[in-house]
């Protein structure tokens, strides 16, 4: 019976707490609703691969140097003991993702208590005798009598429940024409080069046309061609009608102006 009991306190006390299972990483998904939909998608022959992850910034960039670029992210508060990898799984599958990038961090100890309502029945017996007096004589009578009292018993019952925050970046990989991933110019720079032309190039794919070309992060490229870049948009649609051709970047690097000849590939 206390077995029981016990089972049912942590039945209620986890419902109470965590209401339905929700898969956390779905509810709160922010992103591509399918990775399949971003243009230059790759298929993944591989199985979904899941790392942890202490560092977001270090290993995005890591892995942008393998062709990978994020789609989406979760982020969220639970219960630790509610969160599985399963549930991340789900996610990266549903949105077509080829690799998943997770932390999660203890943020407190939630503790409280709750009113648990358990059956309370009580059940007494009465023995009793009696001596039954005739015209032929006397006879003795033994008798018992039972009585069920039914009712309810509460009590607090106390919990304690460890919370952590989660975080999820979904990746897939891209087919890399080019092979570079931009960044943004800041103000001091743009006063520096007198233009509001020119993509900053934050990293690049290795391998790719790029970085064969000796294209360096932190390289500004100004012109393709000798025609004026506007920016990445400008740049990745050159790039589209250029494929197979070799193009010629007029790229300023740390205030020297060079050249870098790339072809981008199909």
């Amino acid at each position: 019976m206390a077995k029981l009991i016990g089972m049912i306190v942590a039945v209620v006390i986890s419902a109470t707490l965590t209401g339905c299972a929700a898969n956390g990483y779905a509810q709160f998904y922010r992103g591509a609703p399918d990775g399949k939909a971003v243009p230059n998608y790759v298929p993944s022959n591989e199985p979904l691969q899941i790392f942890s992850t202490n560092n977001f910034d270090r290993d995005v960039e890591s892995l942008s140097h393998r062709g990978y670029v994020p789609i989406g992210s979760s982020s969220f508060n639970g219960a630790a003991n509610r969160v599985t990898e399963r549930q991340v799984r789900e996610q990266a599958q549903k949105i077509n993702a080829a690799l998943v990038l997770v932390s999660s961090q203890h943020t407190g100890t939630m503790t409280g208590a709750i009113p648990l309502t358990l059956p309370n029945t009580t059940t007494s017996v009465t023995n009793g005798n009696a001596t039954i007096t005739g015209s032929r004589g006397f006879a003795n009578v033994n008798g018992t009598a039972t009585t069920t009292t039914y009712g309810t018993n509460t009590v607090m019952m106390p919990y304690s429940v460890q919370r952590a925050h989660f975080n999820a970046v979904y990746f897939v990989k891209m087919h890399a024409h080019l092979g570079v991933w931009y960044g943004v110019i800041d103000a001091a720079t743009r006063a520096r080069l007198q233009t509001n032309a020119g993509v900053l190039i934050k990293s690049l794919v290795d391998g790719s046309p790029a970085a064969r070309a000796d294209i360096l992060p932190g390289d500004i490229v100004l012109t393709a061609d000798g025609e004026r870049v506007d920016g990445p948009e400008a740049l990745n649609a050159l790039m589209r009608g250029k494929i197979g051709q070799e193009v010629v970047f007029g790229i300023d690097r740390n205030g020297t102006r060079i050249e870098k000849r790339v072809t981008p590939q199909p």
